[in-house]
């Protein structure tokens, strides 16, 4: 009984496929491309728009923090400084540009 099965799987048979012929007074369906083409342009746009955002605010953001920080060490270092030698000795620190 078990052969009989496996003899079953084993057969090849025809697939039926079904022909549908078009009508004489068909219309394909035609997509218009410049719908298509003004949203594909529109959304380059917003996206070259996000870009010179995230750009720029980017560079706010290191240049703000920058500033922080330089502020900081100029906070430290007077705190750390005796009171009298405040006032004759101003220590400078230049940072050398981070190249980014």
């Amino acid at each position: 009984m078990d052969s009989s099965k496996c003899e079953n799987k084993k057969k090849k048979s025809a697939k039926q496929v079904h022909i549908a012929f078009l009508p004489d007074k068909y219309q394909p369906l035609v997509e218009d491309d410049g719908v298509d083409q003004q949203q594909d342009d529109n959304v380059k746009k917003k996206q070259d728009k996000y870009k010179k955002l995230r750009k720029n605010m980017g560079k706010a953001f290191r240049y703000s923090w920058k500033c922080l920080v330089v502020g900081l060490q100029n906070l430290s270092t007077a705190y750390s400084m005796p009171l009298g030698a405040g006032a004759t000795i101003v220590p400078d620190i230049q940072r050398a540009r981070a190249h980014i």
